[in-house]
Formats: C-alpha cells, structure tokens, sequence
C-alpha cells in the first residue's frame, strides 16, 4: 500500500493509460530506468552535438574506445572550439551591418555558419 502511495506520489505509476499505447501500464518508467541515462548515451549525444568527428575524424565507435576522462577532454575542446567559432561568426556579423558586403564576404559568413552546424549544408 505504501509503495502504491509512492509510486502515485511521484509520478512513476497512475491509473491511466494512453489508449494507443497500452503496455505503457507495465513498460518502466522513465524515472525507473537508465537505459537512456548510460555514458554511451551521454558519450553519443554530445558526439553529435559538438561535432567531434569534424575536429578529430573518429568515429563514434573509435571515439567510445577512448577512456572517459580522454572523452570528455575531447568533448570539452569541442564544445570550446565552437564557442569560440560562434562568437567569432556574431562579431563579424555585428561589424558588417550596415556595410556593402562582398562575395567573398558572404561565402566565408555561410560555410562559418554551416561548421557551426547552424545551416545544414
């Protein structure tokens, strides 16, 4: 009775259910389970996110072969890099309102941009 009282408590179990999904009633709750929640899912979302393979050239599974302290090096470099790629890009862009932008100019803005992963190329 108590753990029926947690579990209503704390969100992990209700007397609902979605009609289209009716194992949802069994199936563990999000608040139960770490599938999503290991180093291999932290590791892999921030290996797409900060473009590891474009700074380093690993793939993820030679990236997952790395100790997790040389991981999060490599993903910290990453993640510093782009920030400084981003504020670099917004300054060059805050110098150039207003001013007769040159071909050049614009090529170089747009493939910034598309590095940055802010323009799918």
């Amino acid at each position: 009775m108590l753990r029926r009282a947690y579990d209503l408590d704390n969100g992990i179990y209700t007397e609902d259910y979605e009609r289209k999904h009716p194992y949802a009633v069994i199936e563990a709750h999000a608040a139960e389970t770490n599938a999503f929640n290991s180093l291999f899912h932290l590791y892999a979302e921030r290996y797409e996110r900060y473009n590891v393979y474009e700074r380093f050239k690993l793939s993820l599974t030679e990236f997952m072969q790395y100790e997790p302290e040389d991981c999060e090096w490599m993903i910290k470099y990453c993640e510093v890099r782009q920030a400084e790629e981003k504020k670099a890009a917004e300054a060059a862009m805050n110098n150039s309102k207003g001013k007769i932008i040159s071909d050049k100019d614009q090529v170089n803005a747009a493939m910034s941009a598309i590095h940055q992963g802010n323009v799918k190329g």
